[in-house]
């Protein structure tokens, strides 16, 4: 039983490799056709992107065949331990961007709070006075 299974799996990812190669050569080539045409620059495109879907299926069929895409099922409790000692820092260009980007909220922030007050007093007293408005072009001043 273990042996056919292990058939099975074999001929799955045989399968899933082929169909990989056939489905990047296939979009490389159709869509440097496409953008040949588009572009009046025949055969270049078309011969560039089909030589992109050849690198790509070939980098599709290497990483399934060694085993690059594993499900995280399959993944070893060795790997996990290995994976959960790894400390990621993000760089200081990363952290001055967020910062600069956490300054432009603030400031985007005030701006709203200036147009649109968020004290609840306000906020109810202008609702009510909208209400009246509306109220009051329905049925009439009373």
């Amino acid at each position: 039983m273990a042996r056919k299974k292990g058939w099975v799996a074999a001929l799955g990812n045989a399968l899933t490799m082929s169909v990989n190669m056939a489905a990047a050569i296939a979009v490389g080539y159709f869509g440097g056709k496409y953008l040949d045409k588009w572009l009046g620059t025949e055969p270049w495109l078309t011969m560039l992107m089909f030589l992109l879907g050849v690198a790509t299926g070939l980098k599709m069929v290497y990483n399934q065949a060694f085993n690059k895409w594993r499900n995280p099922s399959e993944v070893s409790s060795e790997d996990k331990e290995s994976d959960s000692n790894i400390k990621v820092q993000p760089s200081k260009e990363i952290i001055d961007t967020l910062r600069a980007a956490r300054a432009g909220l603030k400031d985007i922030e005030a701006q709203v709070r200036k147009i649109h007050p968020r004290d609840e007093d306000d906020a109810k007293r202008i609702g009510s006075e909208q209400d009246n408005e509306e109220f009051e072009k329905e049925d009439g001043p009373k």
